[in-house]
């Protein structure tokens, strides 16, 4: 599995391409971007977003690109957990990336106390 870490700008045709590369190599891959705002083609690819540690956390954590589905409230949350975690997981194949269909595609989290609603096709 690669982890590739996006600093630069890429389009989505790239980052595409780039991952399609890996796939005719039998390689997953994780794309990894550390910024404030969450990339353009974070739900095109199998992706995340991280932040560092902040205040008392002591890890990096996944900030964006992970959610699991509530199966009572019958939609997808957002969920965030430390970055080693969430590299274990998907190491040991139990988190994958998978697209969403398109009655599922608005994930919600909580953003400055008020309940905010994203688009997310993966």
């Amino acid at each position: 599995m690669a982890w590739e870490a996006q600093l630069s700008p890429i389009t989505l045709e790239g980052i595409k391409a780039r991952t399609g590369r890996y796939a005719e190599e039998g390689i997953r891959v994780c794309w990894v971007y550390p910024g404030v705002r969450p990339p353009r083609w974070i739900s095109a690819v199998p992706a995340i977003q991280v932040r560092p540690p902040q205040g008392r956390e002591t890890a990096w954590a996944v900030d964006d690109g992970l959610a699991g589905f509530g199966h009572r409230a019958g939609r997808w949350d957002f969920r965030e957990e430390p970055l080693d975690r969430f590299m274990r997981w998907a190491l040991e194949g139990q988190v994958v990336s998978a697209g969403v269909l398109p009655r599922y595609r608005r994930v919600y989290r909580v953003v400055d106390g008020e309940q905010r609603r994203f688009t997310r096709d993966r």
